[in-house]
């Protein structure tokens, strides 16, 4: 595992892109992220996009039985609706999910079935999660972030993937293991992948001499290329006396890698058992 040459980010900007992370999921509830471009235009209609549903969704994504993923998209900036964009999963190719006048969207999902959540919102940033296996209805709202805030991550490229590895302490865990310093993340049989940790407080900065992160909880991986169809990354967590990990419900741990495209792997100690 190689580490990157020293990262300086303003302090504002940093502190946006935790933000940003942690709107992909906190203590067990909800998920969600942004991407760069609405295919639809406005996405309020779905008008040309075959397959989208505005708002409340009829169509499933994979067969009965099936829960409901739902949410409400908001801007992190102003908090009005976001009502651009569409969210896709590679499990239902051509179906769309487009949030309705209020940023509500909804999507029937199979049972016990992969799902892979991406969010495209025009001038928001792009963002990708891990698989997921839904076995009950799921609050996915989130805050989207602008697409100006990956000028923050200097590693970001359309040409390439970037991942954003996070531990989150759920109110279950122990002091010790709250403490969000002295975390490890990994992702085993890629050596070509190269972390960058970030220390200090309240503001952190990236630390080419950390080997473990610091009070943020935050790591970002580069220098690995986009999964094959069918080809998933596992990361790993670890931190003495605590049991992370990024098997976490409705997580599975196993993440596809796009060009252009932010990939948020979230970890939690302890782990967010099924419903």
């Amino acid at each position: 595992m190689r580490t990157r040459p020293i990262l300086y980010f303003t302090a504002p900007a940093l502190l946006s892109l935790l933000g940003f992370v942690a709107a992909c999921g906190d203590d067990g509830e909800g998920s969600g992220g942004g991407s760069t471009q609405a295919t639809n235009g406005t996405g309020q209609t779905g008008t040309g996009n075959t397959g989208a549903t505005t708002g409340g969704s009829t169509d499933a994504c994979g067969p009965e039985p099936t829960v409901l993923l739902s949410g409400t998209f908001t801007s992190y900036l102003n908090q009005l609706p976001v009502i651009d964009g569409v969210v896709t999963s590679d499990s239902c190719p051509g179906q769309q999910y487009i949030p309705d006048e209020n940023g509500f969207v909804s999507a029937k999902v199979a049972r016990d079935v992969p799902f892979y959540p991406k969010i495209v919102a025009q001038s928001f940033a792009p963002i990708r999660l891990g698989e997921e296996i839904l076995v009950a209805d799921y609050d996915a709202s989130a805050e989207l972030y602008p697409e100006s805030l990956l000028a923050i991550v200097p590693t970001w490229s359309t040409s390439t993937p970037t991942i954003l590895a996070v531990i989150r302490a759920q109110s279950s865990a122990s002091d010790e293991c709250k403490d969000l310093s002295g975390y490890t993340f990994d992702i085993p049989a890629h050596p070509e992948a190269e972390i960058m940790y970030y220390s200090g407080s309240p503001i952190p900065q990236a630390d080419p001499m950390a080997t473990a992160t610091g009070d943020a909880g935050l790591a970002t991986f580069s220098g690995l290329a986009a999964t094959a169809p069918g080809e998933f990354i596992e990361l790993t967590v670890e931190k003495a006396g605590c049991e992370p990990s990024f098997i976490s419900y409705p997580q599975t741990g196993r993440y596809v890698l796009e060009n252009g495209v932010v990939t948020a792997a979230i970890s939690y100690v302890p782990a967010i058992a099924p419903p």
